[in-house]
């Protein structure tokens, strides 16, 4: 959406112009005033690959500050790290990237959000003997350092990978099989930098109707707010259902909802093979990826694919996110990853032509109102432009000597705050003046 500024002539009074912004026709689907939009498809080429190289793999992506990290490359073996940002997609980390040990990394497995100035990416390098080597690394303006490797033991653990990372601020929180004792284990830790904490480890707990903690069925995300920890787990050694959701709060490890509870039909969720998938949270938010409404204990509702649930004192309300509406003239047949931050939103579906891709709804919503300049004569003869103002939204002052002159130059930048913004021109400027959004 393109706004058509409003703009002034300095040296004659006009009528002001009331700009517009300009709606195309958009079939797709919204989200809070943000439509969705395609971030990757499957057969997309790969930025910066001289060989014509495509996209054939989609694994992993993070969302935060209208930004995605994405894990995606040509194959399982062959993956990279990519930013999408403005609707552009760069390429941060991939085979050609020179790791810390001076070798190129081989593939990248995960990647978290971009917080603090940095981010962490789970990636293969080849270390020598004896052989490849996992290591969970920083990104920091293009500058990778090493955090952890399977080669060095941590408070006598020796990981054998890293998985799921997600950071926020300087922590971050990873799963991870490891060797402790001679016994191989599976546990979900906190490293803050200096020293590792354990989240849950095999043998612990999972509170509600399974037994001890196993580990997490496949690849299944990790949550972590800063605060509090979720995460998708279950009882069995094989990561067989029944599975369960759990989550902290206030330093407690609860049950949100796991597949021993009985769908509406009557039957358990895990005997109707109902995957639980993947989980994300933000404070009171938690996504949850199930294919149905589940009914939790309590007086409290979480809901699959397409639904975020809101706390609303005892009870909650439910809004539908992404409805079964067709995505760029197809329709979707599946949701296999979901990621939320407020009000912004991107899943990965399967479309009907079978390819995958990443769709999100990001941005500010519905567009604020265009400007409507108005000019103020001075006491002293000077001129002052004043208009209304959005709160959270940029505003660009342009000028030029005429209007079929060259472009328009950039002025100024002001910062919405709800209230009337003020540009006073200096008496030597003249010329034509405009508000951009």
């Amino acid at each position: 959406m393109s706004p058509r500024p409003s703009f002034l002539c300095c040296t004659a009074l006009l009528m002001p112009i009331l700009a517009t912004v300009l709606h195309g026709a958009d079939p797709n689907p919204q989200w809070q005033g943000r439509t969705f939009v395609r971030v990757l498809q499957q057969g997309d080429p790969i930025p910066g690959a001289t060989d014509g190289s495509v996209f054939l793999n989609l694994d992993h992506f993070t969302l935060r500050d209208q930004t995605l990290h994405l894990i995606a490359g040509t194959s399982t073996q062959r993956k990279g790290l990519y930013r999408w940002r403005d609707g552009q997609l760069t390429a941060l980390v991939d085979n050609r990237t020179q790791s810390p040990t001076g070798s190129p990394f081989d593939t990248i497995h995960f990647t978290t959000d971009e917080t603090a100035g940095a981010l962490n990416f789970v990636g293969e390098v080849f270390f020598g003997r004896p052989g490849f080597v996992y290591g969970l690394f920083e990104w920091r303006d293009g500058v990778i350092t090493k955090l952890l490797d399977t080669a060095t033991p941590v408070d006598g653990k020796t990981f054998l990978g890293f998985g799921y990372p997600v950071r926020v601020g300087t922590q971050v929180v990873f799963g991870s099989q490891y060797f402790e004792n001679g016994a191989m284990r599976y546990g979900i830790f906190r490293w803050d930098g200096t020293t590792l904490h354990t989240v849950i480890r095999t043998g612990d707990d999972l509170p509600g109707a399974l037994g001890a903690f196993a580990g997490q069925p496949d690849r299944y995300q990790i949550a972590f707010d800063g605060t509090d920890v979720a995460f998708v787990a279950t009882d069995s050694p094989q990561g067989q259902p029944p599975s369960g959701f759990y989550r902290t709060i206030g330093g407690n490890l609860v049950k949100l909802v796991d597949g021993t509870e009985r769908h509406e039909s009557g039957a358990t969720y895990a005997e109707l093979g109902i995957p639980f998938i993947n989980i994300d949270l933000e404070g009171d938010y938690t996504f949850l990826g199930l294919g149905q409404p589940v009914a939790a204990a309590g007086n409290r509702r979480y809901y699959g694919p397409g639904f975020r649930y809101t706390p609303n004192g005892t009870d909650v309300s439910t809004e539908t996110v992404l409805p079964m509406a067709p995505l760029d003239g197809q329709l979707w047949t599946d949701i296999s990853q979901v990621d939320g931050q407020g009000d912004d939103v991107a899943y990965r579906v399967k479309l009907a032509d079978g390819y995958l891709a990443v769709y999100a709804a990001v941005g500010s919503g519905t567009p604020p109102a265009a400007p409507v300049l108005q000019m103020l004569t001075l006491p002293d003869g000077g001129l002052r432009l004043r208009f209304a103002s959005a709160a959270g939204t940029k505003y660009t002052v342009e000028s030029r000597a005429s209007l079929t002159g060259a472009d328009w130059s950039f002025v100024t930048e002001l910062q919405g705050n709800g209230a009337d913004l003020e540009y006073q021109p200096n008496p030597a400027e003249g010329g034509y003046f405009r508000v951009r959004l």
